[in-house]
């Protein structure tokens, strides 16, 4: 009896300590899953950033490209500029620019738009306009990320970059 007693306290106490240990692993588990929420969380907004990035180069690329004529940088300016946005195939572009309107392939009319002026220095010389037709996803306080507004302005701040260079060497962009 005595032995039986002391067998069944040690079983007891065993199965305490495997359940204790059953607890740490569930909380361990839950603690893991957040982790990797957050981690996919994470890389999804970076991924997001690296396409913002991406279509900056691509734009300075293509506005500094000497075998292009004043048109198609343009055009290729509206190709990196919609790749950069949350939803790229959605989103539709527009620059007017000395006279001459260039548009994204997909252009139509749009609900929700934005638009920034095109400086040369001090002058307005045409903008640049963004946005989604009807029924685009809705996310914050409208339907452009923070992310997408400053994208803008970088884009059409590099556009009068180009501009100002282009007038101060003398060599004026051809509208064409």
């Amino acid at each position: 009896p005595m032995a039986e007693r002391s067998s069944k306290k040690q079983l007891i106490e065993h199965i305490a300590a495997l359940q204790k240990e059953l607890l740490e692993r569930e909380g361990l588990k839950s603690e893991i899953s957040w982790l990797d929420h957050a981690l996919r969380d994470r890389t999804r907004l970076l991924q997001e950033r690296v396409k913002e990035l991406n279509c900056i180069a691509d734009t300075v690329k293509a506005l500094r490209r000497r075998d292009l004529n004043f048109g198609e940088k343009m055009r290729e300016v509206l190709d990196a500029f919609s790749s950069g946005w949350r939803y790229p195939e959605e989103v539709r572009g527009r620059i007017v620019l000395r006279g001459a309107s260039f548009t994204s392939e997909n252009w139509t009319d749009l609900k929700w738009n934005m638009r920034r002026e095109i400086r040369n220095g001090e002058t307005a010389e045409g903008f640049i306009e963004a946005g989604y037709p009807p029924g685009p996803p809705e996310y914050g306080e409208g339907p452009f990320l923070k992310e997408e507004i400053l994208l803008m302005d970088v884009v059409a701040e590099c556009i009068g970059f180009y501009l100002e260079r282009d007038v101060s060497s003398g060599t004026p962009p051809d509208a064409a």
